[in-house]
């Protein structure tokens, strides 16, 4: 049975009312999820979400398309809308939608110099091990702090990857890059060395002295913190603008150029599909025209 709201705005405010109170959400959750309620707005022409269709939800989806909106953002906001009409039981939230593949070119990556320079920089271990898991091993922020030492198969040499996730995502065995193993031995050596001052000891691989507290703390993957702390500081002491997802988009990319297919990229990388890796990727039009260039007819 259809739940009944006077107006639409009225409806985002019970939906988001419901996501609260079921404790799973945080506030940052929830207010993406009210931003993109709001967002799409807009797209229904003032019919009520009782009233949406099938047909109107690919309409809207194809004026998104119209207005140039990349395809992450078109996701984003079709979700959104989906996520509304099933609070409101209208079956119109199952409607099939087909993105087109987004491969405009992405700029923030590094270059093959750049790479190859700040991977042999002089830096702390720890600057270097996080370094060395995006850029050559491709692992997200999220992926680096959930590291721990038992993921770590020295005698088969792979990782193995909890993916992104609120309780823990896919897992993923992703085999060691050459730079790896040295540079984790390194790092082991400080990590063994800051768990001898601390009253605890957490069995993640990157963590750090709380002095106030004499305690060893993970890092956390929180935008702006954490490991984007550590990769900012090598970032300014190198001179060189990079981010921990640049160095991740730089992987995948590298990894195309070198001849690995796709499907292969997005194995290692933990993407669901292989369109989410072609905007990693950026098959730019200079790309295109070299690989045309290799078609022997």
């Amino acid at each position: 049975m259809a739940r009944r709201y006077d107006t639409t705005d009225r409806a985002i405010s019970e939906y988001i009312a419901d996501m609260r109170a079921s404790g799973l959400y945080s506030d940052k959750t929830l207010a993406h999820a009210r931003e993109h309620a709001l967002l799409i707005v807009p797209y229904l022409d003032d019919k009520t979400l009782y009233q949406i269709t099938p047909e109107d939800v690919r309409a809207i989806h194809a004026r998104m398309v119209d207005k140039g909106l990349a395809v992450a953002t078109q996701k984003s906001y079709i979700h959104a809308l989906r996520a509304l009409l099933k609070f409101v039981n209208n079956p119109a939230h199952n409607t099939r939608i087909i993105y087109q593949a987004d491969t405009r070119p992405r700029v923030d990556w590094l270059t093959i110099d750049q790479a190859t320079a700040i991977l042999n920089a002089e830096l702390p271990n720890i600057q270097r091990l996080v370094i060395v898991l995006g850029l050559c091993m491709g692992l997200r922020r999220v992926e680096m702090v959930r590291l721990r030492i038992e993921d770590i198969d020295v005698s088969n040499r792979y990782v193995n990857v909890i993916g992104k996730g609120r309780a823990g995502g896919k897992l993923r065995l992703v085999p060691f890059h050459a730079r790896f193993y040295p540079v984790l031995m390194d790092w082991l050596k400080d990590r063994a060395h800051i768990l001898t001052h601390s009253r605890n000891a957490p069995d993640n691989v990157l963590i750090w002295y709380d002095r106030q507290h004499h305690t060893a703390q993970p890092y956390n993957a929180v935008k702006g913190s954490g490991i984007d702390g550590l990769v900012r500081r090598a970032s300014q002491s190198l001179g060189v603008h990079f981010s921990a997802h640049t160095l991740r988009r730089t992987f995948g990319r590298l990894l195309w150029l070198a001849g690995v297919s796709v499907v292969t990229i997005a194995r290692i990388m933990g993407h669901s599909s292989t369109e989410q890796t072609l905007t990693y990727i950026g098959a730019n039009l200079d790309d295109m025209a070299s690989a045309l260039d290799k078609l022997i007819i």
